[in-house]
C-alpha cells in the first residue's frame, strides 16, 4: 500500500509579498486589455452602423434631390411650352386728323443787323463872291490902365545933411511870437558810474513800534520800506512796496487711473493705457483729448526674454474614480431645412450635427 508521503508531489514554496504584487499587476493588466479590447470593439460597431446609416440617409437625400430637380425641369418645360409670342394682327385704319391748335405767340424782335459801308463823298461846291465892305462903327470906349512899369535907374547920391537931434526913447514894443523850436542835440556821454547804494538789512516788522525812515523790513509775505518815520504796519501810505506778497503755486496731484465718473482740475495727473496725461485746465473733459496734456508715452513691448527652466515634476495624484459609461447613439433626427442629421444620444441628449449641406451641393455639382 502506498503511503502518503509516497503519493504527494514535492513542496512548492509560499509566494512572496513581491509575486503576489506582480501577479496582481499582471491580473490588473489583463483585465484592463479585455475592458479596452472589448470597448474598442464596441465603438467599432457603432462607427460602422453610423457610417451605414448616414450613407442610407445620404442615399435617400440623394434621391429625393433627383426627383425633386427632374420635377423642377419638367415644370419648367411645361411652362415655356405654355408661354409663346402670338402672332402678329392686321394693321389697323388710320385716326382722323385732330383739330387745329391755338395760334402761337410772336416771337421776339430779332437783332440789329451790321452797319453798312458810308457812300463815297460829293463833289466839292466852288466858293461864292466876296460880300460889299460895311460902314465904320462907333468909337469904342477906353480901355483899363496897363500894370505899372518897372523902376529907373537910381540916381547920384547927394551930399550928407548934419546930423539932427537925438529923439526920445520909444516905447518898448510887444513881445513878438516865439520861433520854432531848435532840432534836439546828440545825446551826451555817460557820465561815471556811481558808488553802489546801500540797502540797510531787512528785518520783521515789529507792530506797536516806530520804524523810521528808510527801514526796511518783512510783512505778509511782502518786503516793504518806510518813506518816513512812522508807527503803521506795512500796506500803509508810509510804507513803500519793495516785492509784492508771492501766492501758492497750484502743484500736480496725482489722481490714478482715468475714470469718467470722477471730476478733475487743473494739474491732476492720471494713466490711461500705460500711457500718462495732466489736465490743462479744470474739467478737462474725455482723456485723451484737447484738455490733457500727454507727459509719458506708453512703451514699446520689450523683447520676449529667453524660456526658464523647467520646473521640478509634481506629486502624481490619487487615481481617479471610474467615470459613467459614455452614452450611444440610438437614432437620428433629420434637420431638412439645413441639410443637417442630428445622432440622438441613449441619454436623451443630442450630440453636435452633421452638416450634409456640402455633399448635397457637391453632389448637385457634379451631376449638372
Amino acid at each position: 500500500m502506498t503511503t502518503l508521503h509516497e503519493r504527494s508531489e514535492p513542496f512548492l514554496p509560499a509566494p512572496t509579498a513581491s509575486d503576489a504584487a506582480d501577479c496582481l499587476l499582471e491580473a490588473w493588466r489583463e483585465a484592463l486589455g479585455q475592458v479596452l479590447d472589448t470597448e474598442r470593439r464596441q465603438w467599432q460597431r457603432e462607427r460602422a452602423l453610423i457610417e451605414a446609416q448616414a450613407q442610407a440617409t445620404i442615399a435617400e437625400l440623394r434621391a429625393a434631390v433627383a426627383q425633386l430637380h427632374g420635377d423642377i425641369l419638367r415644370m419648367v418645360a411645361d411652362r415655356l411650352a405654355q408661354v409663346r409670342d402670338g402672332e402678329l394682327g392686321d394693321q389697323g385704319p388710320p385716326g382722323l386728323p385732330g383739330p387745329p391748335g391755338p395760334a402761337g405767340a410772336d416771337g421776339c424782335a430779332g437783332a440789329a443787323g451790321p452797319q453798312g459801308e458810308p457812300g463815297e463823298a460829293g463833289p466839292q461846291a466852288s466858293p461864292g463872291p466876296p460880300g460889299e465892305c460895311g460902314p465904320t462903327g462907333p468909337q469904342g470906349l477906353a480901355g483899363a490902365p496897363g500894370e505899372r512899369g518897372p523902376p529907373g535907374p537910381a540916381g547920384a547920391p547927394g551930399e550928407a545933411g548934419q546930423a539932427g537931434p537925438q529923439g526920445e526913447s520909444g516905447a518898448t514894443g510887444p513881445q513878438g511870437p516865439s520861433g520854432a523850436a531848435g532840432e534836439c542835440g546828440a545825446v551826451g556821454p555817460v557820465g561815471p558810474q556811481g558808488e553802489p547804494g546801500a540797502l540797510p538789512v531787512v528785518r520783521d516788522f515789529a507792530p506797536d513800534t516806530v520804524h523810521y525812515a528808510g527801514v526796511v523790513v518783512t510783512h505778509g509775505g511782502g518786503t516793504y520800506q518806510a518813506s518816513r518815520d512812522t508807527g503803521q504796519a506795512p500796506g500803509h501810505a508810509d510804507w513803500i512796496c519793495l516785492a509784492c506778497p508771492g501766492r501758492d503755486a497750484a502743484m500736480p496731484k496725482v489722481r490714478g487711473t482715468w475714470s469718467e465718473a470722477e471730476t478733475y482740475a487743473a494739474l491732476d495727473i492720471v494713466a490711461l493705457s500705460g500711457s500718462g496725461f495732466i489736465a490743462r485746465r479744470d474739467a478737462p473733459g474725455p482723456c485723451p483729448g484737447e484738455g490733457w496734456q500727454l507727459i509719458a508715452s506708453a512703451g514699446r513691448q520689450g523683447i520676449k526674454g529667453p524660456p526658464g527652466e523647467p520646473g521640478e515634476r509634481g506629486v502624481s495624484g490619487e487615481r481617479g474614480h471610474p467615470g459613467a459609461p459614455a452614452p450611444t447613439i440610438i437614432g437620428w433626427k433629420i434637420d431638412s431645412e439645413t441639410y443637417a442629421a442630428i445622432p440622438i444620444l441613449s441619454d436623451k441628449s443630442e450630440a453636435p450635427p452633421l452638416q450634409l449641406r456640402g455633399l448635397f451641393e457637391r453632389y448637385d455639382a457634379e451631376r449638372s
